[in-house]
Order: C-alpha cells, then sequence, then structure tokens
C-alpha cells in the first residue's frame, strides 16, 4: 500500500517541525513526483554548500554579538566595582 501510495498518490514523509526551511525546501525539489524535476547530484551539494555558508555566516554574526553582549556587561561590572570603592 504503501508503494503504490508513493508511486500515484504522491505520498512523502511529512517535514518535521522546527527543522531548517531550507532543508525543507530541498527535500521537497528532491522528493518531486516527476524524477527529471529533481536536482541532479550536483546541484544538491551545491545547496547544501550554501545553506552551510549561511549557517555559519549566522553562527559568526550571533557569537561576535553575544561577545559584544559579554564585554558590555563586564564593563558595566567594572564600573560599578568603580563607584562602589
Amino acid at each position: 500500500q504503501i508503494v503504490l501510495g508513493v508511486q500515484k498518490n504522491g505520498l512523502r514523509p511529512a517535514w518535521p517541525q522546527g527543522q531548517l526551511p531550507e532543508l525543507q525546501h530541498l527535500y521537497l525539489k528532491c522528493v518531486e513526483q516527476d524524477p527529471d524535476a529533481r536536482p541532479k547530484a550536483k546541484e544538491v551539494v551545491q545547496l547544501l554548500t550554501q545553506i552551510e555558508m549561511d549557517l555559519r555566516s549566522e553562527l559568526k554574526a550571533a557569537h561576535k554579538q553575544a561577545q559584544q553582549v559579554v564585554s558590555a556587561q563586564q564593563a558595566m561590572v567594572v564600573a560599578a566595582a568603580q563607584v562602589a570603592q
């Protein structure tokens, strides 16, 4: 029944909630009913590489922002300690 559902009705596993939309988009391309509409392996690698680069960039920016917050908090602690003296 599952095989028929996949072949005739386009039955596909549901995409898990809370996952990267970029990966969901790639997944949907990869499970297209028409095999000719699916991306080639080279395109999949390119898309995955781009997703990885984007994630690394976002993480780097978030890390930098977190470091700035910590530095600001440390400066406030030092300033408060100086005022308390």
